[in-house]
């Protein structure tokens, strides 16, 4: 089994979770995996879509008081 790989996309899902970014993480992983650029970018944007739908949904409490923010 590759664990390398399955810590890393883990730790990208984590890291983008918390801060974004998980690409900079899967995308070098998978590039030392002997996989070509096309592959990994594909891979790394299809593979993190999830984690951007949970936190959205996860997040919609936090954006219901923006509308009555001031600019």
């Amino acid at each position: 089994m590759h664990w390398p790989l399955i810590l890393a996309a883990f730790f990208a899902g984590a890291q983008n979770a918390l801060a974004g970014g998980g690409p900079f993480i899967t995308f070098p992983a998978l590039m030392l995996a002997g996989q070509t650029s096309l592959a990994p970018n594909m891979t790394s944007t299809v593979a993190l879509f999830p984690s951007q739908i949970t936190i959205a949904w996860a997040s919609r409490s936090m954006a219901n008081g923006a509308a009555g923010s001031s600019a």
